[in-house]
């Protein structure tokens, strides 16, 4: 008898915890926190991993109109801050990523080309860049190995990024009410089956791309 009130005495106190942590996660995710986690979630999606920062992006965007500009910026300024430490390395620190580069052949092969493509389009090249799937730190890294003018490859990475996170505001803007309506008609069993699934593809080409 005893052990049972102390096994539920146990349970109860884990539901506590785990209620406590998902009110402070939810109260992240409001306000002006969300707005500093979008700022460092894209600093890391251009510096350390190449992570799908449009999905919380888009939830952020989502709640509201005047969410929208601001989530903006907050991306924007991160992938900014991120180039700036990626371009960085290459121009003064080549010597101490070769090694690390070596490793990967493909790797390589990539900066060698983007190195090359950059330095013979210059910083219109990072602009486009911005827009497209290739990696920010790819762009960026090759930007300082080709010794690229810093400041014309921030102006390039700021622009380039404001155009393809600016789109896809504006989209949200637009469309974000009817959007909503739609993934909230669906049962939350499959919503989170979507959301789950767009992770495990991330996490699958993740592995593909620089485990194996």
């Amino acid at each position: 008898m005893a052990s049972e009130t102390h096994s539920q005495s146990n349970r109860l106190a884990r539901q506590v915890r785990l209620r406590y942590w998902r009110m402070r996660m939810a109260g992240m995710a409001r306000g002006w926190r969300a707005y500093i986690w979008l700022f460092a979630g894209s600093v890391i999606e251009s510096t350390l991993l190449p992570w799908p920062i449009e999905f919380p992006l888009l939830a952020v965007m989502l709640r509201g109109r005047g969410a929208v500009l601001p989530a903006t910026i907050a991306v924007t300024l991160g992938s900014v801050v991120g180039g700036a430490v990626m371009f960085a390395l290459g121009l003064g620190a080549s010597s101490l990523i070769a090694p690390y580069v070596e490793r990967w052949a493909d790797v390589g092969e990539g900066l060698s080309y983007w190195q090359a493509h950059l330095y013979d389009k210059g910083p219109w090249a990072v602009f486009m860049a911005m827009m497209t799937p290739v990696p920010v730190q790819v762009t960026c890294l090759a930007a300082g190995l080709a010794g690229l003018n810093a400041g014309a490859v921030m102006v390039a990475i700021a622009c380039g990024r404001a155009v393809r996170y600016g789109t896809m505001a504006l989209l949200v803007y637009c469309f974000g009410t009817p959007l909503i309506r739609w993934w909230r008609s669906w049962p939350g069993l499959y919503r989170r089956l979507i959301i789950a699934s767009f992770f495990a593809i991330f996490f699958i080409l993740f592995v593909m791309i620089f485990i194996s």
